[in-house]
């Protein structure tokens, strides 16, 4: 903040830009998750993220511009969870879907801290830029290998798809997904209260979860007196905590 003169207004903006176009394109993405094979989808999404970190940590202190870019970063993220979601579904069988959920979603929670390990590291050694560029290069690396080695279902490597395989049939041919379009997507959707019960919880809890995940090495960094580097690392304990609890829950 003190080398481009930002005031804590102006960099919450800044994140608060992700948070929103992350929500718009859970709207979006979700559909275009129906139609399009998740292998390509969260691989774009990968690589997009990738190039416009980099592009971030290079650009100036143009508020406007930082805003854009990291407006955009948030849609293209929301291109990862909603495919990952459905291609787990289409390998896991129903009864064992809250195990492997739970195992799943500890992947952005540990991921985070990590980064936030990576972070610490990355600028007690170089400057602040390199924690941009250098995660990036990892994010296009994992993108890489997901598209060799990720398959939307069964039936892409010539298994049976789980319908068939719970019926005790086999079947080499690979079946398109099934879209009901977006209209009728969208009114079961708002009709579900169940949905709109989990989305007053899950607003709630985002708020503080993700309040703190943003402010805390900035706390502990202007209040405590911690270097930046020991401000990270410090602040890891709530994911690794966060990825725990998905795991027992």
């Amino acid at each position: 903040m003190e080398e481009f003169g930002f005031t804590k207004t102006n960099l919450g903006i800044v994140l608060s830009s992700l948070f929103a176009m992350y929500a718009i394109g859970q709207f979006i993405n979700g559909q275009l998750g129906d139609k399009i094979n998740s292998r390509r989808i969260i691989t774009f999404g990968l690589i997009s993220s990738a190039l416009l970190n980099i592009i971030f940590g290079s650009a100036g202190g143009i508020i406007g511009l930082m805003v854009v870019l990291w407006g955009i970063n948030g849609y293209v993220q929301s291109m990862g969870w909603r495919p990952t979601v459905k291609a787990m579904a289409n390998w896991f069988p129903q009864k064992i879907r809250g195990r492997i959920s739970g195992r799943l979603g500890t992947c952005y929670i540990i991921g985070g801290a990590i980064s936030w390990l990576l972070a610490g590291t990355i600028i007690k050694y170089f400057n602040w830029r390199f924690t941009f560029w250098l995660p990036s290069i990892i994010m296009v690396v994992i993108a890489i290998f997901w598209f060799l080695r990720a398959r939307n279902a069964p039936e892409e490597v010539g298994l049976p798809s789980l319908e068939e395989q719970e019926k005790g049939i086999e079947n080499t041919q690979v079946r398109k997904d099934e879209h009901i379009g977006f209209r009728e997507t969208l009114k079961i959707t708002l009709l579900n209260p169940y949905i709109w019960f989990a989305g007053f919880v899950l607003f709630g809890l985002n708020i503080v979860r993700y309040g703190f995940m943003s402010w805390a090495p900035t706390y502990m960094f202007e209040e405590q007196g911690a270097t930046i580097s020991l401000a990270a690392y410090k602040a890891i304990a709530f994911p690794i905590a966060g990825g725990l609890g998905a795991i027992f829950a």
